[in-house]
């Protein structure tokens, strides 16, 4: 096992096989991606997390009250990119500015 995924690892990297620069999924890809499984790590947490769940993540890594507040009614308005956002501003100390 360890050989093997020692090997995916430093193919996914481009190390190894063909050498190809595989380019990550999207957020809207992920977002709108089939949920993760039992077992699974992968999936949008702001999307694929039920509320409660996400909550307490957000709680647990110190986001203030008003903010897991905020995040959670953009989640609720299914504006997760925007919960996203707002989880790096909060956790960052800044406001991001987009064009």
């Amino acid at each position: 096992f360890d050989k093997a995924y020692a090997y995916s690892v430093r193919h996914m990297f481009g190390k190894e096989g063909k050498r190809a620069d595989y380019t990550p999924y999207s957020c809207m890809k992920v977002i709108l991606s089939n949920p993760p499984s039992q077992g699974d790590y992968h999936g949008c947490p702001f999307r694929h997390s039920d509320p409660e769940l996400l909550k307490q993540k957000l709680q647990f890594y110190k986001v203030s009250p008003s903010g897991v507040n905020q995040i959670l009614d953009l989640v609720k308005g299914m504006h997760y990119q925007l919960a996203c956002q707002k989880y790096f501003e909060l956790t960052h100390n800044q406001m991001l500015k987009y064009q």
